[in-house]
């Protein structure tokens, strides 16, 4: 009862604005925090997350879960943890660690401000820029005299998300590139893609291959195979038990794929990854 009632009163002053339409109204930013963790749990289940917060992978592989959606994260993605959002953090590394950056939004009438009800993939393997922009923050949160650039900073980061999820969702292939990222797994024919973004096959792979400068089963691969890495570094599968895992037809069609992208093969990679902490 008393957990119902809270979120009546959370709920009553809380307002839902896509990132992109917040980028057009009036708000402000405060309570800003950024650290970087290394937790010491395997699982934690989150009933209401009190405030907003991104959180950039650094290291290892997790899963997040919230009603009936999944998503694995490794290094370099980052999803958004709304207020009062419920979801449960599964860690699958050894070695495991994550940027965390959290922040209040109000309106100008002090509604707090949520982008969505529930969790959100931000980004998938970051780029350089969105990387200092966090470790920035991280270095700031503790210098009580770097406020405004600390909100600075966060605002620029808002900036780039709404950018470039308006780029990506633009593009007349986003439908295939989602289906694939939730999707590689398992096995799936061109048809299927063509059809989810209403093109011929030949066209669907023509413009497919001019955006992301590859085709959809080199896509698909390259996703595996970052995953395959990160399970291979945590040493917690076989190499077959990864193959089949990640939807190879055969352990050899797995270590060919690993090795043309890698230069090694996963048992190369492995006992290198094991053998160099740093690594």
């Amino acid at each position: 009862m008393i957990d119902f009632i809270l979120d009546k009163l959370y709920n009553d002053f809380m307002k839902t604005c896509t990132l992109n339409d917040l980028m057009k109204e009036k708000y402000c930013l405060s309570d800003i925090s950024a650290i970087h963790q290394t937790p010491t749990y395997k699982t934690l289940d989150m009933k209401a997350r009190i405030p907003n917060g991104f959180i950039l992978i650094d290291n290892g592989e997790c899963v997040y879960e919230w009603e009936n959606h999944t998503e694995t994260l490794t290094r370099g993605d980052i999803i958004y943890l709304p207020h009062l959002s419920k979801h449960k953090l599964t860690i699958l590394s050894e070695r495991f660690s994550f940027y965390r950056i959290d922040f209040k939004i109000t309106t100008k009438n002090g509604e707090n401000v949520v982008f969505s009800t529930t969790p959100q993939i931000m980004y998938r393997n970051v780029e350089n820029q969105i990387l200092d922009i966090v470790i920035d923050l991280v270095e700031l949160f503790h210098d009580a005299s770097s406020t405004f650039k600390s909100t600075a900073l966060l605002y620029q980061l808002f900036d780039i998300f709404s950018k470039t999820s308006d780029a990506h969702k633009k593009s007349v292939i986003y439908p295939a590139v989602e289906y694939i990222k939730k999707n590689y797994t398992s096995n799936f024919s061109c048809d299927i893609l063509s059809s989810l973004c209403f093109l011929s096959q030949a066209q669907m792979y023509r413009i497919f291959k001019k955006e992301t400068g590859v085709t959809p089963i080199e896509y698909k691969n390259a996703i595996r195979i970052n995953r395959a890495k990160q399970i291979l570094k945590s040493d917690i599968c076989t190499i077959s038990e990864t193959a089949f895992l990640l939807g190879f037809e055969s352990v050899y069609y797995f270590s060919r794929a690993f090795k043309k992208h890698t230069g090694l093969s996963p048992k190369q990679y492995r006992d290198t990854k094991l053998n160099n902490i740093g690594g």
